[in-house]
């Protein structure tokens, strides 16, 4: 179930928004169907992307230019991604955190022993990605790429966003719901291509920074 509820989508700290010009340093939490894709389009985009995961086959192949997963041109873009150097792979979030603008949170979302939806490494990944926050001053977006019941974003991720890195939503830090249309086997044209792009933004700041990465392959996503 996709992530749709409404987001405070009042004005934040505008000033210093990244200029079209440059490319904002992206890290993608998860390295599996969607995170694969993500890393190798973002970075043929020009984009430097920091890929993260646990499980450190992924990490690997893809700090290699491997592609973990069967995808048509995958890992083509992936190599090229490591050889112009836009393409490194860790297992250390909060690192990534640190050294990048935005991070893209494509983690596994099982379903849980009574049927709703297991948050576990939704709620792993926040702890995570809040000690990285805690340690830079920079303005960092965090944009959920999970597909998820209704109000995850703002209920579950956030709030220990804020509590563990003591930062203040809209002031230190921008959170987004953007939902994938990627399909199997052509998930790569799809990435360039979208049916669609939606954006749910906490603040004006985070939508624009969304809209320049995602510009190039939709220069009118729906933003709610």
């Amino acid at each position: 179930m996709l992530d749709l509820s409404p987001l405070d989508t009042s004005p934040c700290n505008i000033e210093a928004v990244v200029p079209a010009t440059l490319k904002v340093a992206i890290s993608v939490v998860g390295l599996g169907y969607v995170g694969a894709v993500s890393t190798a389009c973002l970075s043929s985009l020009g984009h430097r992307v920091v890929g993260v995961d646990i499980d450190m086959k992924k990490v690997d192949d893809i700090a290699a230019g491997r592609s973990p997963i069967h995808e048509q041109d995958l890992g083509k873009l992936l190599s090229e991604g490591v050889d112009a150097g836009l393409i490194t792979a860790t297992d250390d979030l909060a690192f990534a955190v640190r050294d990048t603008d935005v991070t893209f949170v494509s983690v596994g979302t099982p379903t849980a022993p009574d049927g709703g939806c297991d948050y576990r490494f939704i709620e792993a990944a926040a702890r995570s990605m809040a000690v990285g926050l805690a340690q830079k001053s920079e303005f960092h977006v965090f944009v959920m790429r999970c597909s998820i019941p209704p109000g995850t974003t703002m209920q579950v991720m956030t709030p220990i966003l804020e509590h563990m890195s003591g930062k203040t939503l809209g002031v230190d830090f921008g959170v987004a719901f953007n939902p994938e249309f990627l399909r199997e086997g052509v998930a790569v044209a799809d990435f360039y291509a979208p049916p669609k792009t939606v954006i749910g933004a906490t603040c004006a700041r985070t939508a624009r920074i969304l809209h320049e990465i995602y510009l190039p392959g939709d220069a009118a996503p729906i933003t709610t």
